[in-house]
């Protein structure tokens, strides 16, 4: 059973998500070298220190996309091996 989450915490969580959807939606348009915490900040109408609160870096903002989709995929090969799907049929 999970632990429930406190509300500092749910928002907490919803502030990492909404900077993240805005990262993939910035690299989406200008490629990963065009993501900024400016243009972050911006676009969540904060300003760019406020954002280092949740990343210290740049490059913990890439870690957390990567983190983030290295489990779904992680996910979907479970939910695969469970279904006992084993791959292409090729004949």
């Amino acid at each position: 059973m999970a632990t429930p989450i406190s509300r500092t915490q749910a928002r907490r969580e919803g502030v990492i998500d909404e900077a993240l959807a805005h990262a993939l939606d910035i690299m989406a348009v200008d490629g990963a070298g065009g993501l900024s915490i400016s243009e972050m900040a911006r676009r969540m109408g904060i300003r760019p220190p406020s954002l280092y609160k949740y990343f210290p870096s740049l490059h913990a903002v890439y870690d957390e996309i990567f983190r983030r989709g290295s489990q779904e995929i992680l996910e979907m090969v479970h939910e695969l091996i469970a279904t006992g799907v084993t791959g292409i049929d090729l004949y």
